[in-house]
């Protein structure tokens, strides 16, 4: 999956707002902490999900302020989750989750 950062990291407060998007990303693909338990992992899973499919102001706004674009975003986890779907297996993330793909700009794909 690959995200488009709009702007780059430049401090603690932009990396801790990339958290919390890399953590709803993962709870939404059903990747959710053991410690939630079985109900709370699906619970999180269902929450995430509506949370990133739907696109709201909240998220809209964390990812203002991660220096993602929502959209984007958006787009990525719907692939990343029809692709998981798809081949029946899980998509694991790395190090490379917060990588840029370069044609993909802030509103929308280049052209």
């Amino acid at each position: 999956m690959r995200v488009v950062r709009i702007r780059p990291v430049t401090d603690g407060m932009t990396t801790l707002w990339q958290a919390v998007l890399l953590r709803a990303v993962m709870d939404g693909l059903g990747q959710g902490y053991v410690s939630y338990g079985r109900a709370g992992a699906t619970r999180a899973q269902v929450e995430a999900d509506a949370w990133l499919r739907r696109a709201g102001r909240d998220m809209q706004h964390v990812c203002a302020l991660a220096g993602y674009d929502p959209g984007a975003l958006r787009d990525a986890y719907l692939r990343t989750l029809a692709a998981q779907s798809s081949t029946g297996r899980r998509v694991i993330f790395g190090n490379g989750v917060r990588s840029v793909d370069p044609r993909l700009r802030h509103g929308g794909r280049a052209a």
